[in-house]
């Protein structure tokens, strides 16, 4: 169990592998099943919180009871102060898996990769994906783009439901429209009455 907290870890949360390196049992929150990520970026703290999957709470809990001191850490729990700790206690467990799987070109990072196409898969935004993988900009999250199902074509198949036919005479239709400005009074909308 313990390599499968660690991977767990990466897989359902995503972190950099320094970000891992770094989180503490105060980071976890079983009762709310909540893990919170710390970083500095240009010396400012930055903070984001994952919710807990099923499998990475368990994982989490198992680890607590067995005391270990941090929740990324070796066979016995003691912390992980580099990647060369973590090459030897988690990648190489990691590359006997795959290479019984018949998976080559694997990287533990990916693991972070992994983590964002199944967030993409199930229907997250590039905007909240961004928050979740604590990217500064966009542009870094867009590489993900890819994965996430498009909302447009409902979104905008959706706009016919206000507008009368093409053709009819807007007072003819069963919803009467009335235009209006923003309060800002920059843009024009439509909007039904009742």
């Amino acid at each position: 169990m313990p390599v499968q907290v660690n991977l767990g870890l990466m897989v359902d949360a995503g972190p950099r592998l320094s970000e891992a390196i770094e989180v503490r049992w105060p980071d976890v929150d079983l009762k709310v099943g909540e893990l919170t990520i710390r970083k500095k970026v240009n010396g400012e703290p930055r903070t984001r919180v994952i919710k807990l999957s099923p499998r990475l709470w368990k994982a989490l809990k198992w680890a607590k009871e067995q005391k270990w001191k941090v929740p990324f850490g070796d066979e016995k729990g003691e912390p992980l102060r580099d990647r060369w700790q973590v090459q030897d206690h988690v990648t190489k467990a990691l590359n006997v898996w795959l290479e019984k799987k018949g998976i080559v070109d694997f990287r533990l990072h990916d693991l972070r990769h992994t983590f964002a196409y199944q967030c993409g898969y199930h229907g997250i935004d590039l905007g909240d994906l961004m928050a979740l993988m604590g990217d500064s900009n966009i542009a870094m999250t867009m590489r993900y783009r890819g994965f996430i199902k498009s909302r447009a074509s409902v979104v905008v198949g959706s706009f016919g439901v206000f507008l009368p036919e093409i053709g009819k005479n807007l007072t003819d239709a069963s919803v009467n429209l009335v235009a209006s400005e923003k309060s800002d009074g920059e843009d024009l909308v439509l909007e039904p009455t009742t």
